[in-house]
This record gives structure tokens, C-alpha cells and sequence, in this order.
């Protein structure tokens, strides 16, 4: 039997004795008013017990001495009590080894609430980003870094990074690394890229210096070669020697040429002037008739274009990432593959899609294919620079597009650009 229906009965039996008492008496109201003064101050007595037992404390030994409701109300009070001071103890111990855990990372990181107010951190973060800790914690971040970037980065809800200024140090370069763990609570991560940010300057500019030096001897080169093999009567061998040498002087003349532009790509920024719509179905008609021309119809293209449909951007980039595009799946595939190429509105976004029935992409080898110089596949007939995609890579995030890569070895490789709305 529940306690409410111990206190169910205790009632109707008060009732039961007032109505004898009536019907032996012939008065009710007198019964009737003394059972409800009795019941109703008895109860008040009994929550003036509970009330005070649970401002002392909840001391179990001090548990209200009671039955019917008030001893199960009582005991499940106790139960809760009991049961949020475990899971009291549990929070305490999480967030004690939540902040072992980040107190132990190697990078400078904070920790902000959903109005980007400084809830912890940590030694690192505040030498890094000049923080008082005890002073500038409840302060907002965005409020103390006047940093245009910083506030566009706190203001979106899902993760990202920037790149900025030392607020201390203008020759200090950071990383900035913006992570929503819930709703209500971020983490950011910030990291000194300075040495990084020198050595990468230091080889863009080594890399585009020893191209442009490079070009002109090699032209030289290639010059007197072409001169050399197109004298008649020589000996064959000697003739061989020199085609064989004049192809790998315009595989490096391509290579130099290649790293000029990728060098370009790297160093500028997209000029909104050349910025223009292009209708990329008719660069792709354009460059799918040359390819056929130069790689004798060894494979077999299939158009699906909506010659209608245009995006913008640099026309001669564009024209740069449909080539790099198409060249790699003729060049790296054998003959006779099949290669569809497709220029359409996909969920009202312009999408470019390549794909060809070749021997396929190794699963560990998707996230290096956009690397320099990296070639998995060598098809014999055809010699690449190995810099195709990683322009490809440039130009896309230049246009603030999306490169997706899939592939299933021997079936097929599947390479899609998808455009900004």
C-alpha cells in the first residue's frame, strides 16, 4: 500500500467517525469543523517539520519521525538529496580532470560561454594573448581584442580558424582555432605560427626566384635542341639522344612554368576587378577539343553541360582548374577509359564533376593527391609535373569553392568542384 493511500484512509476514517458522531448526536457541523481544524493543523505541524529538517541540512539521524505523506515525501526528498549529491561529486571530478586535460595541452586555450565571456584559461593563453588571468576572466573576448576577424569568427556557430595579429606583437603571427564543444560553451585554441609563417614565406619566395632564373637558360636550351633534332641526315642513336633530351627541357619548362603560377596563386589575392561571370561550360567544350587533338581521342569523353549556367570568377584560373582537371584523368589513366565530365545545378549550387573509370586513387592517398609533385600512377606515354591538382587546390579555395575527391580503385576516380551560391 502507497503512502497516499495510508493518508486516503487515514481521512475517510476521520470522515467515517464524524458521521457517527452526527448521526448519534444529530450535530455535524461541530464534528465536522473540529476533524478539519485537527487534520489541517496537523499537516501544517508536519511541513513545519519537514521545512526545518531540510534547512538544518538534511541530517539523515534528524529525519522527521512521521507517516502516511509526510514520511514518504520525507524519504524521497532524502533520496534526491542523496542522489544530487553523487552527481555533485561526479561534476566536481569531471571538471577536475576536464581541466587537468586542458591545462595540460601544449597550446594556449580558452574557454568562453555562449556571450564569449572568459570561463578559464590557461597559463599559456595568457602570456600569449597578454591576460590577466583573475582580472579579464567574466570579461568578454570580443570586448577586450578589438580584432575584426576575431569578432567574424566568434559570431558563426560552427568550428573555424583565422589567422591574426599578436594584439602584443604585430611580427607575431597566430592561429586562432574557434571550437563549439555545446551550445552554450566554446574553446579556443591559439597557436603561434610566426617560425611557420617565415618559413613558408621563405621558400614561396626561394621557390618563385628559382623558377624565374631558371626560365631563361632553359629556354636557351630548349632552343638549340629543337635546332640540333630537326637536322636532316643524322645518325639515329644521336637523334634518339636528342628527343629524348628536348622532351625532358619542355617537361621542365612546363614544370618552371607551373611553379610561376602556383607561386602567383599562393602570394595574391583575387582581384574583385577580374572577377566576372563565366560560363564554364563553354571553357570545358573549349578545352575537351584541344585535350582530344593533343592525346589523340585516346579516350573517350562524355559531356553533360548546361552551357547556360555561369559562376564567377577569373576566367583564365577557371580555364587553369578545368584543364589541370581533365589533364589528370587523361594523363594518369590508360587508354580507352571512359571520362564524363559534368557542368550542372546541383541543389542550387554549380557543381564541376570529373570522373573516369581508371585505375583509382589508394584510400591513403585522397588527402596527398593535392600535394606537390605527388603522382601515384605514371602512365608511360604521358609525363606530368605532378603540380595539376594542387593548382587545382589554389584556384579552388582562391574562388571560395569546395573540392571533393572519391574513389574506388579499379572502378572509379570522381573529382567535384562545388561552387558558392
Amino acid at each position: 500500500m502507497t503512502k497516499i493511500s495510508k493518508e486516503f484512509i487515514r481521512f475517510f476514517l476521520g470522515l467515517l467517525i464524524v458521521i457517527v458522531v452526527g448521526l448519534v448526536s444529530g450535530y455535524w457541523l461541530i464534528p465536522l469543523f473540529l476533524f478539519l481544524a485537527l487534520y489541517i493543523s496537523w499537516n501544517f505541524y508536519k511541513l513545519y517539520q519537514l521545512e526545518s529538517w531540510m534547512l538544518d541540512g538534511f541530517i539523515e539521524d534528524k529525519l522527521p519521525d512521521s507517516n502516511g505523506i509526510w514520511a514518504g515525501l520525507a524519504h524521497n526528498t532524502l533520496k534526491l538529496k542523496h542522489q544530487a549529491d553523487r552527481n555533485k561529486t561526479r561534476q566536481k571530478t569531471l571538471l577536475k580532470r576536464f581541466n587537468n586535460v586542458i591545462s595540460s595541452l601544449p597550446d594556449a586555450t580558452l574557454v568562453l560561454d555562449a556571450k564569449n565571456e572568459i570561463k578559464w584559461m590557461n597559463h599559456d593563453a595568457a602570456r600569449l594573448l597578454k591576460l590577466q588571468r583573475k582580472k579579464d576572466l567574466g570579461h568578454r573576448l570580443d570586448n577586450l581584442f578589438r580584432i575584426p576577424q576575431l569578432h567574424k569568427a566568434l559570431g558563426k556557430t560552427s568550428s573555424n580558424k583565422i589567422k591574426i595579429a599578436s594584439p602584443s606583437d604585430d611580427n607575431i603571427t597566430l592561429m586562432v582555432h574557434v571550437s563549439a564543444l555545446k551550445k552554450d560553451t566554446r574553446i579556443i585554441i591559439v597557436r603561434d605560427i610566426s617560425q611557420r609563417q617565415q618559413l613558408e614565406e621563405s621558400r614561396k619566395y626561394f621557390v618563385a626566384n628559382a623558377s624565374h632564373e631558371l626560365r631563361t637558360p632553359l629556354s636557351v636550351i630548349s632552343g638549340y635542341l629543337e635546332i640540333l633534332r630537326l637536322k636532316k641526315h643524322q645518325d639515329p642513336e644521336i637523334k634518339n639522344m636528342l628527343d629524348n633530351s628536348y622532351q625532358q627541357a619542355q617537361r621542365m619548362n612546363q614544370l618552371i612554368s607551373d611553379l610561376l603560377i602556383l607561386s602567383k596563386l599562393e602570394n595574391r589575392e583575387l582581384s574583385r576587378r577580374k572577377v566576372k561571370p563565366v560560363k564554364l561550360g563553354l571553357i570545358i567544350k573549349d578545352i575537351c577539343s584541344h585535350l582530344n587533338k593533343i592525346m589523340g581521342e585516346r579516350h573517350v569523353i562524355t559531356l553533360d553541360l548546361d552551357l547556360k549556367l555561369s559562376v564567377s570568377g577569373h576566367k583564365k584560373e577557371l580555364y587553369s582548374l578545368v584543364e589541370n582537371l581533365l589533364s589528370n584523368s587523361l594523363k594518369h589513366t590508360p587508354a580507352g577509359t571512359m571520362v564524363k565530365v559534368s557542368w550542372q545545378l546541383v541543389n542550387k549550387l554549380a557543381v564541376l564533376t570529373v570522373e573516369d573509370n581508371g585505375p583509382g586513387i589508394a584510400e591513403e592517398n585522397i588527402a596527398h593527391v593535392t600535394e606537390r609533385f605527388f603522382q601515384e600512377y605514371k602512365v608511360e606515354a604521358v609525363q606530368g609535373s605532378g603540380l595539376g591538382l594542387s593548382l587545382v587546390k589554389h584556384i579552388v579555395q582562391r574562388h571560395g569553392a569546395r573540392l571533393d575527391i572519391s574513389s574506388i580503385p579499379d572502378v572509379s576516380t570522381r573529382f567535384s568542384v562545388t561552387f558558392p551560391d
